[in-house]
């Protein structure tokens, strides 16, 4: 008996002593895998059947599986390599309109072969149009100017189709962006336009404008463009209609801004309100 008992408390410490050496051992994490399949029920339809407006904003409903080696976190958007559900925009003949579309976030997290269902618990992702940069759509059903392909991207690392994962993509048609007016600005008075001024005296402050029309604003030659301002009371009728002038900084192209230059008010000579 003394010596079962010897043997059995032997073979307990070897089992103790051995199974660590021989348990779980710790796997070498290999590469992320960036892989996905989509489900999107009858979008198709919607996309190719449409003709949308440049610039407009629409949502749709995907669903999508992660048949990666990772989750894929629907918390901590801040982090610098989350991952979204974005999009780009080409046109007919693929080439690149818009890169970095609109990002959406996971309802929940996603990992390694669980699917998000497009109806049931779908990204709900934001798509804005660009506003500029397709050629004008055919006139048939099928001739179509521009495709639009949804994509995940892990900021600052990757999207997940530059990898080797099948983005989701759809031709459709974007209607001819509207021609600009040839004379349209946006004005930046950096808050400095003062209240109050003493009747007839001279207010000068930091301005700068912005060119959104289709013509240069030359600052000399025979038709240069300057800054000015029309006074009005507080009916709406004019009281000043020509202000003083002040010359832009430099010309100024469509879609380009003055930078920040002074310019010269003078107030009317009646005290009022104005």
């Amino acid at each position: 008996m003394k010596t079962i008992s010897y043997l059995t408390l032997v073979l307990v410490v070897l089992v103790a002593t051995i199974l660590p050496l021989g348990g779980t051992v710790a796997k070498a994490k290999g590469p992320e895998r960036y892989d996905m399949t989509w489900n999107y029920g009858g979008l198709s339809d919607v996309f190719e059947g449409s003709t949308f407006r440049p610039g407009a904003t629409f949502t749709v409903r995907l669903g999508v599986t992660n048949q990666g080696n990772f989750t894929w976190n629907a918390k901590d958007h801040q982090h610098p390599h989350h991952i979204h559900l974005s999009y780009r925009w080409y046109d007919h003949k693929g080439n690149l309109v818009q890169r970095d579309g609109l990002r959406s976030h996971f309802p929940r997290d996603v990992a390694p072969g669980v699917k998000l269902h497009h109806f049931f618990d779908p990204v709900e992702v934001t798509v804005k149009v660009p506003k500029s940069g397709f050629p004008p759509a055919g006139p048939g059903p099928y001739d179509y100017n521009a495709m639009i392909c949804f994509d995940l991207v892990r900021e600052g690392v990757t999207w997940f189709s530059w990898v080797g994962a099948s983005p989701l993509c759809f031709s459709t048609k974007v209607e001819k962006a509207p021609e600009p007016p040839r004379y349209s600005a946006v004005y930046n008075d950096h808050n400095s336009t003062p209240s109050i001024m003493a009747a007839g005296s001279k207010a000068s402050f930091n301005f700068g404008v912005q060119n959104t029309g289709a013509a240069t604003w030359n600052r000399g030659g025979s038709n240069p463009v300057h800054i000015s301002y029309h006074w009005y009371d507080r009916r709406g009728r004019v009281v000043v209609w020509d202000g003083l002038r002040t010359k832009l900084p430099k010309d100024v192209a469509p879609g380009e801004g003055s930078g920040t230059f002074t310019i010269t008010i003078k107030a009317p000579s009646t005290p009022g309100t104005y």
